[in-house]
């Protein structure tokens, strides 16, 4: 490839570097508040038993939520609460870049810990409120005043077809964000090539640490298990290759449904 070729390439891979950097830079409690206030659905049992919605209860937060009242932001989005051995999983549909912990009781409330993409942290509560919930977001360490606070609603709903639109959205939103995250680890890449003498970076490099994180703003999440990326074939990690003794390179985002490769 010829220098003044590169050099229009690197423009343009910067300038969507720009955009990813943007995008995944977004102030962690902006991007827990997104994924709060627009998360959520009509309802399932805890079983996920078939038909209607079951009504909330005081002892019971199990199944889909919704905002209640109009929806402005993402209005079909859900978030998903189910019983598992150790606790409960909260789940949204799309993850944002934010990692949720285990949820335990408090009483009849759930409370959990959220991760933003900065390393934030925030304390989550989800307590029942009549037939509705109450969703607070608060600062982790302290007792400062809350940050956010929704109502939610479990209107009626066939299950079937709440899971499967539950699933599906989840689905492109973890595609797209691993896809972003290939994005933004190719002009890291790019930067590195442009900075060593037009050589794409050893593959012991392309991990986190090391001099190579310097060359992107920040590390992308495998928004399967909302930890790092790195070098694997599970879902959310990614394969990069060295070729022709450094004079090209391939990074492979594996998804759950097959790979994404770039260039």
């Amino acid at each position: 490839m010829k220098r003044a070729h590169r050099s229009s390439h690197d423009a343009t891979m910067i300038a969507s570097a720009s955009r990813v950097r943007r995008r995944l830079c977004v102030p962690a409690l902006m991007v827990v508040a997104l994924v709060l206030a627009a998360t959520l659905m009509p309802g399932c049992d805890e079983n996920g038993a078939g038909g209607a919605s079951p009504e909330a209860t005081t002892s019971d937060l199990t199944g889909f939520w919704v905002l209640a009242g109009e929806q402005t932001i993402a209005p079909e989005a859900m978030i998903r609460v189910a019983a598992t051995g150790d606790g409960y999983l909260v789940e949204p549909q799309s993850w944002q870049g934010t990692h949720w912990s285990t949820a335990t009781r408090d009483g009849d409330a759930l409370t959990m810990e959220a991760t933003g993409p900065n390393g934030d942290t925030y304390v989550v509560r989800l307590e029942p409120s009549g037939e509705m919930a109450k969703l607070t977001i608060g600062p982790a360490e302290g007792d400062g005043q809350p940050l956010f606070t929704a109502d939610l609603a479990r209107p009626a709903g066939d299950y079937a077809d709440l899971a499967a639109q539950f699933e599906g959205t989840l689905a492109e939103a973890n595609e797209t964000a691993v896809k972003e995250g290939i994005h933004a680890l190719q002009i890291a890449v790019q930067s590195w090539i442009v900075d060593h003498n037009d050589k794409a970076p050893p593959v012991d490099e392309v991990r986190p640490g090391g001099e190579f994180e310097t060359s992107i703003d920040q590390w992308p999440t495998n928004p399967y298990t909302g930890d790092p990326m790195e070098p694997g074939e599970v879902p959310g990690d990614y394969t990069y290759e060295r070729l022709d003794s450094g004079q090209g390179y391939r990074l492979t985002g594996h998804l759950e449904g097959g790979d994404f490769t770039v260039p």
